[in-house]
Formats: structure tokens, sequence, C-alpha cells
């Protein structure tokens, strides 16, 4: 099958890179607001999507005619289906699931893109709110290198962890699937009792998928953000085992639940929260099951 790739000239390869750069510009655009900054006594903004579209238009028309030949991206679906198989993103995603490195990409994304584009503060104004994201790459950083020294690997630790708790990489879709056939073949009573743990840390997973609409719409986009990346890799590389304590330090679900509660019944969930820890710890430090 000819993809198109080979036959393009290298303008209309550089065409349609530039027109999906611009409608993801457009969509970032839309979605964030756009922004408004000053750069060395330069004013720049960009707030509306439909310049970038029109331009994005105007370059896809004059790509197509001088080439007919389809962009190169029409078959990117295949593609990307073809490389979500591949052993080197399985192996990339196990790497980004033990080292965490989506946490710094998160902090950011939630500082540059969502908070430069609100225009209160200038870039220069961030410092300290980027040397605070890149505090947990910095930490990752440094003890690699500390374990590069005794195994040779500097991810040996990040692997050892993987191997010790059994984790490998499904997929997100392959999970859901087998926790579904397994409840429609044998019933969710019988699911409960044999995957007690699957139930609880799915409970804790449920909640905090459930938490990102509300939690984009009365915080912000960088907050939803933030739990998706710390919830659905850790899911897809090794199923719901740990998905509990993931769940449990995602603080912006906890913001969310705490400003939705009326006040007056604030301290009956506090209580009730406070309780339910209490006993699951006396549980777990007697060596008593949580079910």
């Amino acid at each position: 099958m000819n993809d198109g790739k080979q036959s393009l000239p290298a303008w209309a390869r550089a065409a349609d890179f530039a027109t999906a750069g611009l409608v993801l510009v457009a969509v970032t655009v839309a979605a964030s607001g756009g922004f408004r900054t000053n750069i060395q006594g330069v004013r720049v903004a960009l707030t509306s999507p439909y310049r970038v579209l029109v331009l994005a238009v105007g370059i896809t028309i004059v790509r197509h005619a001088f080439t007919r030949e389809h962009p190169m991206y029409r078959h990117l679906v295949e593609r990307a289906s073809a490389w979500r198989r591949s052993i080197a993103l399985r192996n990339a995603l196990l790497v980004a699931v033990a080292t965490r490195p989506v946490v710094l990409f998160v902090g950011y994304l939630a500082v540059i893109m969502f908070g430069l584009a609100s225009g209160v503060k200038r870039f220069d104004d961030f410092s300290n709110e980027l040397l605070s994201a890149g505090a947990p790459g910095a930490g990752a950083m440094l003890y690699s290198l500390y374990i590069w020294q005794f195994t040779g690997n500097p991810i040996a630790w990040a692997l050892g962890h993987g191997v010790c708790l059994g984790w490998h990489y499904e997929g997100l879709t392959t999970i859901v699937t087998d926790h579904y056939n397994f409840i429609t073949n044998a019933g969710l009573t019988t699911y409960v009792n044999q995957r007690p743990y699957d139930v609880l840390n799915g409970l804790g997973a449920i909640f905090v998928l459930a938490a990102v609409a509300p939690v984009a719409r009365r915080f912000s986009w960088s907050f939803a953000l933030f739990i998706l990346v710390s919830i659905l890799p850790p899911i897809a590389a090794g199923g719901l085992m740990s998905v509990g304590r993931f769940s449990a330090v995602l603080f912006p679900a906890f913001l969310w639940l705490a400003s939705a509660i009326p006040e007056r019944h604030r301290a009956g969930w506090i209580a009730g929260f406070a309780s339910l820890q209490a006993f699951s710890a006396a549980l777990f430090y007697t060596w008593r099951p949580l079910y």
C-alpha cells in the first residue's frame, strides 16, 4: 500500500506537518483561551483560534493545488495502531510508570500552558513554580546516577520494581475487557469474592477518574491532566494492583470533593473517613485483610 510518504515532495510533507501543527495550536488556544505576554518589550498575543485555522486552510489549498497526492497523515490511524502494539512503546511506558517523569511534564504543562494563558503573570514570574515542578525529575535523575554506579544501568531500580510486582504492559483496553468479561460471565458477586483487592483498588480508580471533569470545571485543566497522567499509565502497565495508593495522593480529586460537599455535612464526612482509615490501619498492622 502506498502511504504517500515516499512519493510526496519535501515541501508537501513540510506543508502537511505545518497544517497539522497549526490545527493543534488552534485547538490548544480554543481550550486554554490563548495567551498574552511581553517578550523583550514586544507584545505577543494569541487569543483566537480562527486566524490560525484560516492559515492552516490556506496552506492546505496551496498544497493540494500543486500536488494531488494524499496527505502524509492519511494513514496515521493505522500507523499509530501498529506503534501502540510495538515492544518499544511497552518498554517506554514501563519506564515512565516506574520513574514518573509524567509528573514532571504535567508540572511544566500546568505552569506554562495554563498559568501563562491567564495573562496575569509574565513568564519570568514563574521561576519558583518551575523549580518546584522540576524537583521530581531532578530527584529521579540523581537517584538514577547513584544506581548507575552499582549496576551499570541507571533505570535498574525501575525495572526491578516492575519485575518484583509482576508488572507488564497490557494496555487500558485489555484491562477493562478482562474485568468486564469476568463480571459478565461469573457475576458481580463472584468477582467481589475472588478479586476483592481489585474491587477496592478499582473503587479508588473510579473515584478519581469520575472527578476529572468536575475538577477541570471547578479548578483548571492542569489539575485534571495531573489526575489522568498519574492514574492511567499505572493501570495500563500493571492493572489495578496498587492503584489505591496511586489514587490516594491525587489531591485535586479530594479538593473537589471537599468543595462539593455542603459545609454542614463536612464534619460527618471527615469523621467517617477518619474512622474508616483508623479501622483499615488496625487491620493492616495486625496482618488482617481488608475484606
